[in-house]
């Protein structure tokens, strides 16, 4: 019998790139095609390695656990453990799952080289103690993947997207209703929205970059005559605030218009920016937090296109 390389290395490719798609739809996350479709032409020639006997130790299971862990690096990145965990579960599963798809197709319809019997015949090694713990670890992945989905509905209800305005630019992020986030400012009353510094950087001139880059989050307030940029000093304001065992002060920042888009409309806000530089998401599915009382205005009348927050006259 031959065996051409090529054919084999084309075939998983375009495997890999679907268990990988799959991976990522499953997972709600983003993803990069150039990046998927890499790991997927690379994890296809590992392969190749089953036809040379001295790679053996290659298909053992902690190196294929191994591998697994590359290519799902490889394909989304790294952000944190826990997301790590959940791709690599969705991974095992989506693969699980296609692998099964396989078998069963092949089940329905037997061929001379490929009868039911053999099928059944082939896992007559397989002893109850494997039959449990595939069993379990089948049960640990559904529930992974229903987690995840749970998640991902809820997130869609409570994740919007926000189109902040300054200076004749614009640029929008991802922000979380947040029923924790009841900030005032101290002048006017208005909410704070939280938001992280990389969301609103190109907004923003150079000069309150580099600050803002070079300074430390606690010295802010304290250095701000280092900030050469006097348009946006008249736009700060100063927001305290009190956080587990602590009371800090936060750099508010007033931009010409925020608007959170809605699915035929936008509602304007009249809120403050308060400004962070660490991830207020752990998995990146956000980039700012809304003021609890946005809650409120989803309640009322779809007509109200401003949302008249406390201090909006």
């Amino acid at each position: 019998m031959y065996v051409y390389a090529d054919v084999i290395v084309a075939l998983n490719s375009i495997l890999n790139l679907i268990i990988l798609y799959l991976t990522a739809k499953v997972a709600g996350g983003n993803f990069s095609w150039r990046r998927i479709i890499f790991c997927s032409i690379m994890s296809s020639i590992y392969v190749l390695g089953e036809f040379y006997p001295p790679l053996f130790f290659l298909y053992m299971l902690p190196a294929k656990i191994i591998l697994s862990l590359i290519i799902v690096i490889g394909a989304f990145g790294y952000t944190s453990l826990r997301q790590l965990i959940q791709l690599l579960g969705f991974f095992y599963l989506v693969s699980f799952i296609i692998g099964g798809a396989v078998v069963g197709w092949m089940y329905l319809l037997p061929t001379a080289d490929c009868y039911p019997a053999t099928l059944v015949s082939s896992f007559h090694h397989l002893t109850c103690g494997d039959v449990l713990l595939g069993s379990l670890f089948g049960v640990g992945l559904v529930l992974l993947l229903a987690k995840g989905i749970i998640e991902r509905r809820i997130n869609r209800r409570m994740v919007m997207e926000i189109l902040i305005e300054y200076k004749d630019k614009s640029t929008t992020a991802k922000a979380l209703i947040d029923s924790g986030n009841r900030l005032f400012t101290i002048a006017g009353h208005r909410p704070v929205v939280i938001i992280e510094l990389r969301a609103i950087e190109r907004i923003l001139s150079s000069q309150v970059v580099y600050y803002l880059h070079q300074t430390m989050v606690d010295d802010w307030i304290a250095g701000i005559e280092n900030c050469h940029d006097p348009e946006w000093l008249e736009r700060m304001e100063v927001i305290p605030y009190q956080s587990v065992g602590k009371q800090s002060i936060m750099v508010g920042f007033r931009p010409d218009s925020v608007r959170v888009k809605m699915q035929n409309d936008e509602l304007l806000l009249d809120v403050i920016l308060g400004i962070v530089k660490e991830k207020l998401s752990p998995d990146g599915q956000y980039l700012a937090l809304l003021h609890s009382q946005i809650i409120d205005y989803f309640g009322n009348n779809e007509e109200a296109v401003v949302c008249a927050l406390p201090g909006q006259s």
